[in-house]
């Protein structure tokens, strides 16, 4: 079983080399990681086995990662980090996704504070656009927040980790309408 996200440093999943630790959620960690072919770095979202849920709940929650790796897949857009694979080994689910060096939008006010208001404006443009386009798709985010919006070197704000995503008119269920 494992019981720290560190012990999964050096481990292969697919052709990816875990290298380090990005960061770390409630339910998974983010992984800095080598790709074997193409070579190149990518992060590495492996979502933690949880010793608190019983087997039919993880079972439960690791179908919803598939869907929602199977939705966010699917999304297109300049301004939401695409999906390179998804796979599941050795009891570990996990997504490939470019390793996006302008860290996030948490990262920069933690370090620079209140933005001058032409950024901002671009950064909300920025996210706008992406949930515009995912809304166009039935997809709403439901996790948004600045650790969730990534940079790209160039400048671009991406959004990421669409929380299990929810979609609006899923076939198991009547349309809902929710709440952005």
């Amino acid at each position: 079983m494992l019981h720290d996200s560190q012990e999964l440093l050096g481990k292969v999943l697919g052709g990816c080399t875990l290298e380090r630790l990005l960061g770390q959620g409630g339910m998974g960690a983010v992984y800095l990681a080598r790709q074997e072919r193409p070579s190149r770095y990518v992060a590495v979202k492996v979502l933690l086995p949880n010793m608190m849920m019983n087997s039919q709940l993880q079972e439960q929650y690791l179908a919803r990662f598939r869907r929602e790796a199977d939705i966010v897949a699917r999304l297109e857009h300049v301004n939401i980090v695409p999906i390179y694979e998804y796979g599941e080994q050795d009891g570990l689910a996990y997504l490939v996704m470019p390793y996006l060096q302008g860290g996030s939008l948490y990262d920069v006010l933690a370090k620079r504070g209140q933005l001058p208001l032409d950024e901002t404006i671009q950064f909300l443009h920025s996210a706008a656009a992406g949930l515009d386009y995912a809304h166009m798709q039935g997809i709403i985010h439901r996790d948004l927040k600045p650790a969730n919006f990534l940079l790209h070197v160039d400048g671009r704000l991406l959004l990421s980790d669409f929380g299990i995503a929810r979609i609006l008119q899923d076939e198991m269920s009547a349309p809902t309408v929710a709440l952005i």
